[in-house]
């Protein structure tokens, strides 16, 4: 028995002194086994380079049998694979979670502070890892017990925590004693192996290095072999030996110090010879970076710190980039450099950061940019697998009272493990299935299809067609529907069988196996096969291995699951949150698929140090030091508390702030894990915009050599004259080239002679010729439609536009979209949803079916009571909604929420209906005529449509027809005098007025249009033809909600003012002063109805919008040309991408769907507004009249 400390600082080699001492003992002791132990994390590695160095002659096959390279785990193994006890059911960290649920379940009753918790996401792992805690800790149920009943100074709410943990930590060790065998307790049966004297291991000798903290297992097991083994050498990270007492103050070696005090005092407590402490006296590092050593030894500390310089600048650097792809991009292309031309291989490349997470979505694409083999030794989580998500979609088919939601179908189509057969025993072909899913998931989307329509008998039609139909579009019709109903009945045939097992199943077993077997019988198991060959034909080996991990989890998720759980009620909730909860703790297992690759890892965890250039990456404040939370069950202060009433050989993780007490050590090995260059880089250009600044380890560490932070440009620029750091892969330095070309452009200046020659490069090369020329040839990309070719107008539109006024309005607002939605016929896909397009058709049909009621029955609104307003809208309205062949208002009765919406329509018709009933009383005004087309073909009372002929001429090679048609909401009258006055009112669900700037510039010249109609057809509306035009007014249909302010005045006047009419009025003879009582003859003010303000000389204030008919004669022959002119642009191919803009606020731009196609930036020359000028009714009147003064 001996003990042994190889002691040095990280710069010294101790793994040559560990071998040196090996090959000794070795050579002393034939007989004996020898075990080099080191943290699983580099066991590989380490076995891989200690039989390198054992290897002393160098032969090509070198083997040795009496040493072995372990993990602590693995020498468990090694010991015990035979014994029975380790040869118990191994409960897998999902199995312990489903044992704790269980306990939960059972003790609920007993518990306080963990009531109602087991719901809760990721509860129950918190109890898991904390068990877990404990028990690496040697900390019992009955030690925490002793604790609470013998001491009163606990606090009252860490007591209650300990009561329920206590309860659940006692069932835990109870319900596995004998049973099972966990990871967490395999130590302890190890530990209880050595102690019963049932091992021999007084010719076994241990070596321990890369260890830099023990948990309380690991340490009692050191100290077991150092009573019991022959031999125990330790290798630690010491400056100096501390046989009698801690270094005093701060100290970067102290937990170091403490390990070599605690095994020491154990060694001589035991009478087991403590040897002389071996130094290792070599330096691996180089001479810089020893002087790094050395001078963050002392800054760590409080003593004084020499003063030291670099011999080689090169040997420590600081970058600073200014975005964290541009850092990674230059630690990539430093990489490839030093390998081309510095002798390095990519093994001689370790980077390191304290969180990779920041950067996992930028090092794959810029590693593979930049051709460089890189292996992420971080673990990666299964919970991103499609097998995943298959599993959670499949269960949330048939969860709830909506089943078979589009959310959920579409989310298990996607994951294409379960795919649907061509009949030939194959699976339908990757492109065909993705085709076959999104017609599908457009019909879903487009009807809202859910629930029984997915289980229906009757097949899914496209588009109904007749046995009649025939031709191209109706075959392709049928093709389409038959696609879709492929994956319908693969979902209702297959699934709703499944989900009866699900719910026959008495116990977890049934369950299980049920599922297993379902998910084999739908091909997952085929599937994920078929993924890993491909994967393996890709030469792509680390996703070869994920398809059968992930099933080989699932499995021994299923096999815990049936161990735990099995023979109990089956509870389909918790048994999806028990899978979920196994997959998000799993990681894949990760094997480097070639010796020669980058190695990138996380800075806190232990390195091999037998690389050569280190770059520590994202060295920013936020990291360096680590801001370290504690999340576990028992916070820093519980932690505080429990630490005087353990034993010594008890104890449990260190708190928050120790940890970052240790941080400068963690940091410290990551600097040195490199033999020649630490290269330090940071970007302040992060995505979540948090202000970060610069390590202060590294401003310490550049101040104190007096190290230049040198900044990364991420675009280069035209005239420099070294452009090596954008030198890489002919792929990556294309990017570089386009930045620099574009940087030419802007500055109008030449590209410097470098980079003239990368562009001959990349010219010569025929893989990179044509992308060159392209990527180039976008730096003169103009984002300007140029106009359409006559062939091309005439095959889109032919000689003659059927259009309605709105779509000539787009035309206005933007002609580039004008020809995108009415040209080319684009359109974002039907979704099943209540849009306002939607709501506004519901309230023109139901108040068109109320006015007409009304007129044809005689019904005088003024005299009707608001019961008999609510009667006749119930009525109207239940009869627009049960119409067996009108579904466009199926929706509303789709769900709970759509009927709350329903409701709410409802009284927005009833409280319209109401307010037209008060305004009936004010004016003489009556609906005359509801819903009146003009220019529809087959509309048999249709009034004749606006018609344009647009001449042969210079821009047009034949004459073209323009037909404006629409549909006037309401047409109302009144007589004056045996005058009739006809008056035009038009239904908006949101508030509108007549902006004049907008009718004189054509984007609004619905109003205009419609008077205009009613201009060509007064004889026909007007039996005696003595009517005249009264104007045009907006009615916002809306319930609305009223102030205090409000109901100062009386509640109907309140009712009017908040849906007055807004528009256009024409002052012809008396009719202004017939139209409202309110100001009728010789009265004076506000309209209650129109928007007047009369005066008490009885003329208008400027406010109230009138024109003299012969005024609106000159607006209506504006709109006419507008009309004209507009049709002209349109076939003569203008599609100019101009969008109108009104003001500072409001834009053509803002709500269109094309935004992305149209690609408009007005940052760009080329892209620009077209301003709509502020125009009054005044304005625009003298500008008609041609009246400049």
């Amino acid at each position: 028995m001996s003990l042994q400390f190889i002691l040095g600082t990280a710069s010294y080699d101790h793994e040559e002194v560990i071998v040196d001492s090996l090959k000794e003992s070795i050579n002393n002791h034939p007989d004996d086994e020898f075990f080099y132990l080191v943290p699983n994390h580099i066991k590989f590695e380490s076995e891989v380079q200690a039989l390198k160095d054992l290897n002393t002659d160098n032969e090509p096959i070198y083997a040795e049998s009496k040493f072995q390279t372990f993990s602590i785990t693995r020498l468990v193994w090694y010991y015990m694979k035979n014994n029975q006890e380790y040869q118990k059911t191994r409960l897998s960290d999902s199995g312990i979670s489903m044992l704790i649920y269980q306990i939960l379940i059972d003790h609920q009753d007993e518990l306080t502070v963990f009531r109602g918790e087991t719901g809760q996401p990721g509860f129950i792992q918190k109890l898991a890892q904390q068990i877990s805690e404990m028990q690496a800790g040697q900390i019992s149920a009955d030690n925490l017990e002793k604790i609470v009943d013998n001491n009163d100074k606990l606090n009252a709410g860490l007591r209650d925590k300990m009561h329920d943990f206590i309860i659940i930590y006692r069932a835990f060790e109870e319900q596995t004693k004998g049973i099972y065998l966990y990871k967490s307790d395999v130590l302890n049966l190890f530990c209880r192996f050595i102690e019963n004297d049932e091992l021999d291991l007084s010719h076994s000798h241990f070596y321990f290095n890369g260890f830099n903290q023990f948990t309380a297992q690991e340490a009692k097991l050191v100290e077991l072999l150092i009573k019991r083994s022959a031999g125990v050498t330790i290798g630690l990270n010491l400056d100096r030996k501390y046989p009698d007492e801690l270094p005093q103050g701060p100290n970067l070696f102290f937990q170091s110090a403490k390990w070599y005090n605690r095994f020491y005092n154990v060694a001589r407590a035991n009478n087991v010879p403590v040897l002389v402490d071996k130094m290792a006296k070599n330096l691996r590092v180089s001479d810089d970076l020893h002087k790094l050593d050395t001078y963050w030894a002392q800054s760590t500390g409080l003593g004084d710190i020499d003063k030291s310089a670099l011999s080689n600048p090169d040997s420590i650097q600081v970058y600073r980039a200014d975005s964290p792809f541009a850092e990674v991009e230059n630690i990539a292309v430093k990489i490839r450099q030093m390998v081309a031309h510095g002798g390095y291989k990519y093994s001689d490349f370790l980077i390191l950061t304290r969180h990779l997470d920041k950067y996992q979505n930028v090092i794959k694409p810029v590693f593979k940019l930049l051709d460089i083999p890189a292996f992420n030794d971080v673990a990666k989580s299964m919970e991103d697998h499609p097998l995943v998500e298959l599993i959670d979609a499949l269960f949330s088919l048939e969860n709830g009272s909506r089943k078979y939601q589009y959310q959920d179908v579409m989310r298990l189509l996607k994951t294409e493990l379960m795919v649907p057969g061509d009949g030939n025993g194959n699976f339908i072909e990757g492109d065909d299935y993705r085709q076959y899913v999104a017609l599908t998931e457009n019909l879903v989307l487009k009807n809202g299809y859910e629930g029984s329509r997915w289980t229906q008998k009757e097949d899914w039609q496209y588009a109904w067609l007749s046995d009649s139909d025939f031709g191209v579009q109706a075959d392709r019709m049928r093709n389409i529907s038959g696609k879709i109903n492929v994956i319908r009945h693969f979902i209702g045939d297959n699934f709703p069988p499944f989900f009866k097992k699900m719910r026959n199943a008495k116990t977890g077993q049934e369950a299980a196996a049920t599922l297993f077997q379902f998910l084999v019988d739908m091909g997952v198991v085929r599937r994920l096969k078929q993924w890993r060959n491909d994967s393996i034909l890709k030469d792509n080996l680390l996703e070869a291995a994920q398809p059968e991990q992930v099933w080989q989890t699932f499995c021994n998720l299923l096999d815990d699951y049936v161990s735990i759980l099995g023979n109990r009620e089956f509870v389909p909730d918790d048994f999806l949150s028990l899978l979920q909860s196994g997959f998000s703790g799993a990681n894949y297992s990760q094997i480097p698929s070639t010796l020669d690759q980058v190695t990138i890892s996380e800075s806190g965890i232990v390195q091999m140090n037998n690389r050569k250039v280190v770059f520590m990456m994202g060295a920013t404040d936020e990291v360096m030091p680590d801001k370290i939370t504690n999340e576990a069950l028992f916070s820093d202060a519980d932690r505080d508390d429990l630490r005087d009433f353990f034993d010594d050989d008890q104890y449990l993780r260190e708190t928050s702030e120790n940890q970052m007490a240790n941080d400068p050590f963690l940091n410290y090995l990551a600097f040195l894990s490199g033999s020649e260059k630490l290269i330090f880089s940071y970007s302040l250009g992060d995505s979540d915009e948090s202000s970060v600044a610069i390590s202060p380890y590294v401003s310490r560490i550049a101040e104190h050599f007096g190290i230049d932070i040198q900044h990364i440009s991420s675009h280069p620029t035209a005239d420099a004259k070294d452009i090596y750091e954008y030198v890489g892969t002919y792929r990556s330095t294309l990017r570089h080239l386009v930045q620099a070309s574009q940087d030419a452009k802007l500055n109008n200046s030449n590209l410097a002679p470098a980079w003239q020659y990368v562009y001959n490069k990349l010219d010569q090369n025929l893989n990179y010729r044509d992308l060159t020329n392209k990527l180039l040839g976008g730096l003169d990309y103009n984002n300007t439609p140029t106009q359409l070719l006559p062939e091309i107008v005439t095959g889109l539109y032919g000689d003659k536009i059927n259009t309605s006024i709105s779509k000539l309005e787009q035309f206005y607002s933007n002609p580039y979209e004008y020809f995108l939605r009415y040209g080319l016929k684009l359109k974002e896909r039907d979704v099943f949803d209540l849009s306002p397009a939607s709501t506004g058709q519901f309230y023109h049909e139901s108040m068109d079916h109320l006015m007409r009621i009304v007129n044809s029955e005689h019904i005088d609104l003024e005299n009707l009571d608001k019961q008999a307003i609510n009667e006749l809208v119930d009525t109207v309205v239940a009869k627009m909604l049960e119409d067996p062949n009108d579904f466009q208002y199926t929706i509303l009765s789709s769900s709970s929420r759509m009927n709350y919406i329903k409701n709410q329509l409802i009284k927005t018709v009833k409280h319209t209906i109401e307010t037209i009933q008060k305004q009936s009383k004010y004016t003489p005004m009556r609906a005359k005529k509801t819903e009146i087309s003009f220019g529809q073909v087959g509309h048999k009372d249709d009034l004749k449509p606006l018609s344009f002929e647009l001449p042969k001429s210079n821009e047009l090679t034949t004459a073209k027809l323009v037909n404006v048609r629409g549909r006037i909401d309401r047409i109302d009258s009144m007589n004056v005098d045996g005058k009739n006055y006809l008056g035009i009112v038009d239904y908006k669900s949101s508030e509108r007025k007549l902006d004049f700037s907008r009718v004189y510039d054509g984007t609004s010249m619905q109003m205009m249009t419609y008077i205009d109609v009613l201009a060509h057809n007064l004889g026909i509306i007007d039996e005696e033809e003595k009517a005249a035009l009264a104007g045009a007014v907006y009615m916002h249909i809306y319930n609305p909600k009223y102030t205090k302010d409000d109901l100062k005045k009386s509640f109907e006047e309140a009712v009017l003012s908040k849906q007055k009419y807004q528009g256009i009025l024409v002052n012809d003879g008396e009719l202004l002063d017939k139209i409202d009582k309110t100001i009728a003859d010789d009265k004076y003010g506000s309209s209650n109805v129109y928007p007047l303000r009369k005066k008490k000389d009885g003329s208008f204030y400027k406010s109230s919008p009138i024109v003299q008919p012969e005024d609106l004669d000159l607006l209506l022959s504006h709109n006419e040309d507008l009309i004209k002119k507009a049709g002209l642009e349109i076939f003569t191919g203008n599609i100019d991408l101009k969008p109108a803009r009104f003001g500072q606020n409001q834009d053509a731009m803002q709500f269109t769907p094309y935004r992305s196609i149209m690609q408009f930036d007005p940052l760009l020359n080329e892209n620009n507004y077209r301003d709509v000028p502020n125009y009054s009714l005044e304005d625009v009147l003298k500008m008609l009249r041609g009246d400049n003064q």
